[in-house]
């Protein structure tokens, strides 16, 4: 019971440093000016937050510059940030460039997240500034230029293969919660021609710009990990040697943007809570999301049905064998990683690189029908 309680204790940890994360880099992009300049946008940021940009691009001999100097060694590697920008963006990223590339973009907080804002900042390149009541998406006009002068054909190809990297590997991590970047750089290179520091790259930059991916040593994470070490323990002592062995379009649709693998168990599970506690939707998905890292961070039901009736206060017995049941039902229906992607008592599988690799001549994962080596794989 203690290991429960410890266990909880870190989950609650992690939602409210994520919650304070997110709430310092809100304030942190309230920048308030009426400019399109380079200069001016840069000069609108902190030090720590130009450093930020540096450390983003790369910069040589600029980690002891004062603030102006580094505004200037920053516009002056404009051409290097707009081509760092084209060779790790997806097609999230892409669309919201072509949009910038014809005129600034009023900010829809559905689409773009915090994270995503601070990303974007952090490249130099865009700036999220409040004027007028309003808060826009800029882009200066001495970038909108130099994009603009880019061979811009192969931009839709390469955001392509970028989406699909990045893809494959959330999707691999929603399912087994962590792999060693070795393991998942072997699966998804091939997509960018065997290229492992490119797909590296690529998978950084997304681990910025979604926050769906964590890193640790030489392990890449779902962000919803509570417990690196206790988890690698558990995989340990399972009774599978193996992943599950999951196809490559399954990886790579669990890899999309606020996925969510729903089954009937959990559908009953939401339903039951809801009905029988009288549940706001706001509590409710605060109650799923800790119910569904528990579900996953552990070969049994116990914490998560102690975490329930912590907050539920189930005072009758049959409260609790029904909690239970559909506990139970709702764990037996996922693919968790305690168990290596695999569902309670499932027959043993064969490993996940057999079937998620892709062949020359396999076709090719953006639906053109063509095969892989005369479609994408060209590139």
């Amino acid at each position: 019971m203690q290991q429960i309680r410890s266990f909880l204790t870190k989950l609650e940890e992690q939602r409210l440093d994520t919650q304070s994360r997110i709430e310092a880099k809100q304030k942190k992009l309230k920048k308030t000016t009426d400019t399109n300049d380079h200069r001016q946008l840069l000069a609108t940021l902190t030090k720590k937050e130009l450093d930020e940009t540096r450390q983003h691009l790369q910069l040589v001999n600029t980690s002891k510059l004062n603030k102006h100097p580094l505004i200037e060694a920053i516009v002056a590697a404009v051409p290097h940030s707009c081509h760092q920008f084209i060779e790790t963006m997806d097609n999230d990223r892409l669309k919201t460039l072509q949009a910038l590339l014809k005129k600034d973009q009023k900010i829809d907080e559905t689409t773009f997240t915090t994270d995503k804002l601070y990303f974007l900042r952090k490249t130099g390149l865009i700036f999220p500034v409040s004027t007028n009541h309003e808060t826009r998406l800029v882009m200066p006009e001495e970038i909108r230029t130099t994009f603009n002068q880019m061979d811009q054909s192969n931009w839709q190809m390469k955001a392509d293969l970028h989406d699909a990297v990045i893809r494959l590997a959330q999707g691999m991590l929603y399912y087994y919660g962590i792999m060693t970047k070795n393991t998942i750089l072997a699966l998804v290179a091939p997509i960018v021609n065997d290229d492992q520091a490119h797909a590296a790259e690529i998978i950084n930059d997304a681990m910025t710009y979604y926050d769906y991916i964590k890193e640790n040593d030489d392990y890449w994470l779902d962000s919803r990990v509570v417990d690196q070490q206790k988890l690698l323990k558990v995989q340990e002592l399972s009774v599978y040697d193996q992943f599950f062995s999951f196809t490559n379009d399954q990886l790579v649709e669990a890899g999309a943007e606020d996925y969510m693998s729903l089954t009937d168990a959990l559908l009953d599970l939401i339903r039951d809570l809801k009905q029988t506690y009288q549940l706001d939707d706001t509590t409710l998905n605060l109650y799923m999301d800790q119910v569904l890292i528990l579900l996953n961070s552990f070969t049994d039901i116990e914490p998560a049905y102690y975490y329930l009736n912590q907050k539920l206060s189930l005072d009758s017995e049959a409260a609790q064998k029904q909690l239970l049941v559909k506990l139970q039902e709702s764990q037996n229906s996922l693919h968790i990683w305690s168990l290596k992607g695999h569902k309670r008592n499932q027959p043993k599988e064969t490993t996940a690189t057999q079937q998620v690799k892709i062949g020359r001549n396999d076709p090719c994962f953006c639906g053109s029908g063509k095969k892989h080596k005369k479609c994408c794989g060209k590139i």
